[in-house]
């Protein structure tokens, strides 16, 4: 098109053409053209980013071509007229298209719980663009928390972080989004990440909210023991790494778990020789291996394994 006639390239048809296979094309059309509907149609429904390159205010406020080019450009919302922006109907098309187009609502469109909930229901961290008012809706943060994970999207488990604080301290919630994610649970309040109940319920859900819950419901053996029966990895968020009998009997279970345990553990021969029984891969977390490495039962127990920790006859 940069090498046509004048003539050609002031022809609707021919411009229409040619943005229909590269949407940047647009950049070479004459003014007039650029501000031709079905021009300007036709280029950003190739590349969205050809909206850059028009300037005429009426199709800068066409619900369609701006759609059209949000389809393919982040940038489609930011180079609009104002006036779309705060049209809920417009905001609701947009952030069905991407989420996080929330971001660039205003006035009515901005307070619209129709939107929010149709942005937050495929991206739980556009919460964080919702008004105070929305953010302390328990239907809107419901849907925010539970929100399935979204390739290139925001954390999943961050939603409730943006939550009106009343909310976060909700055990529905709150277990609502740990079955979403674990790490939402960092996100709770103090008070129900120390709460007993909250906190078994919350492990029953998934075993890694171990990691956020309080000092104290992590060292209490009624939440760690079931953490630890859904994974050993449990042993890795608890104090209790250094309860000797809570340790024996997880290793006996999975050797590897020996990675978890206390350094005074990883060094008692009683943790370790029950560790190297059940996997010989133990021995990598053994501590003091100056000793544990010359002890004859150890020795024993990783040579039935197929590991020589000394000579035959040393």
């Amino acid at each position: 098109l940069a090498d046509a006639d004048p003539a050609l390239r002031d022809d609707p048809k021919v411009c229409a053409a040619c943005v229909a296979t590269d949407g940047e094309a647009l950049a070479l059309c004459p003014e007039r053209l650029r501000a031709d509907r079905a021009v300007v149609l036709a280029a950003v429904k190739h590349a969205g980013a050809a909206l850059r390159h028009v300037d005429d205010a009426k199709l800068l406020a066409d619900r369609d071509v701006v759609l059209a080019a949000a389809k393919t450009w982040g940038g489609a919302l930011e180079k609009c007229s104002p006036r779309l922006l705060a049209d809920p109907t417009f905001i609701k098309a947009a952030v069905a298209i991407d989420p996080w187009f929330l971001q660039h609502a205003t006035d009515a469109a901005a307070d619209d719980r129709a939107c929010c909930l149709a942005s937050v229901a495929l991206d739980g961290a556009c919460l964080q663009f919702a008004p105070a008012e929305l953010r302390a809706d328990p239907a809107v943060v419901s849907a925010a928390v539970a929100a399935p994970p979204r390739p290139g999207g925001g954390d999943p488990g961050a939603a409730l972080a943006y939550a009106d604080d009343e909310l976060r301290g909700d055990p529905s919630i709150v277990l609502k989004a740990a079955k979403a994610s674990p790490d939402a649970v960092a996100h709770a309040s103090a008070a129900l990440r120390d709460d007993k109940k909250t906190a078994a319920a919350l492990i029953k859900a998934d075993w890694r909210c171990l990691a956020h819950l309080s000092d104290a419901r992590k060292a209490d053996k009624k939440i760690v023991e079931p953490a630890l029966k859904a994974s050993s990895d449990a042993l890795e968020f608890t104090p209790l790494s250094n309860d000797k009998k809570l340790v024996l009997g997880v290793v006996k279970k999975d050797g590897l778990a020996l990675r978890h345990a206390s350094d005074a553990l990883r060094a008692s021969k009683e943790i370790v020789l029950a560790a190297v029984k059940q996997n010989v891969e133990a021995l990598k977390y053994v501590s003091d291996t100056d000793v544990l490495f010359a002890d004859k039962d150890i020795c024993a127990a990783a040579k039935k394994k197929g590991v020589l920790l000394q000579d035959d006859d040393a």
